[in-house]
């Protein structure tokens, strides 16, 4: 009878050591001591996610005086720079310019969540209004016609250049084409490739290679500080587009949060004195009324 006892006893031996093994490798729930960490919703909104986080994530194009970005050092200052760290202080956020983009890019930088804002400046048009969503502007930029200053032809108004006589320099999908096909559907197109630097639009014309051309005012004032005497304008502003940073479809909650800070501070003197700040010369950009300038 002693093997049997044996073989009994190392049978229930094994079993111990199998049962004991099996249960330390299985995972061990958390005690109800165990601090948990909420994962993120899938379907936690934009807004949701910056409240929750103290920070909004910045996407910026350099374009003076929006946007200056320093070569060097990378520093970062600008109208569109200030404003919206002002934004992000009195909402008492964190912000992060953390991606560099391009016009032709920051739409979908922006639905890739690249970035939470696109926070410099873009205008804003029926094209981009399809894609995303726009706050309100911060200021206008008027879009004006710009000649060589002794051409004359234009004097009377610019119905004249609806014609096959003169030529008009535009960069290829652009602003300036835009008008020109909408307005001027007859006069002759000298056109520059999409990477054309404006400044080249407008020696194109100083050098008589054209006869007009479009663009920003503020642009046309800053060449002619270091070009004098080289271009006029002529009539009156051809189109006006509004300076607003722009969201992804849908953030409406961030989008109205933004409105209401952007409003605050456009009745104060901060964009002003930020013009000032940034030497902008005057009619360079229209700055909304105040109510109290309104009556």
């Amino acid at each position: 009878m002693k093997p049997v006892y044996l073989s009994a006893l190392t049978l229930l031996l094994a079993g111990i050591v199998s049962y004991a093994t099996t249960k330390a490798v299985q995972p061990t729930a958390p005690s109800s001591s165990t601090t948990e960490v909420t994962p993120k919703k899938s379907d936690e909104s934009v807004y949701d996610r910056v409240i929750r986080t103290g920070k909004i994530r910045c996407g910026y194009i350099p374009y003076p005086p929006a946007m200056f970005l320093d070569p060097n050092t990378n520093e970062k200052s600008g109208v569109f720079y200030d404003f919206m760290n002002e934004v992000g202080r009195r909402l008492s956020l964190q912000v992060e310019w953390v991606q560099e983009t391009g016009w032709g890019t920051f739409i979908s930088d922006l639905k890739a969540n690249r970035f939470d804002m696109m926070c410099s400046m873009a205008w804003t048009n029926s094209a981009r209004a399809r894609e995303v969503n726009h706050t309100k502007p911060l200021y206008y930029s008027g879009i004006s016609a710009w000649v060589r200053p002794n051409d004359d032809r234009f004097n009377d108004g610019l119905d004249v250049l609806n014609s096959g006589k003169y030529s008009i320099a535009i960069v290829d999908g652009g602003t300036p084409a835009t008008i020109a096909a909408t307005d001027f559907p007859n006069a002759k197109l000298f056109s520059l490739p999409e990477i054309t630097a404006v400044s080249d639009m407008i020696l194109t014309v100083s050098t008589g290679k054209a006869d007009v051309t479009f663009i920003e005012d503020y642009v046309a004032q800053e060449f002619l500080v270091n070009n004098p005497n080289s271009i006029k304008r002529v009539g009156e502003s051809l189109r006006f587009y509004g300076n607003a940073m722009h969201l992804k479809k849908g953030e409406n909650d961030l989008r109205l949060t933004i409105n209401t800070v952007i409003e605050e501070i456009l009745n104060s003197n901060f964009l002003t004195n930020l013009f000032k700040k940034y030497n902008i010369p005057e009619n360079s950009y229209i700055i909304p009324l105040k109510p109290a300038e309104k009556n």
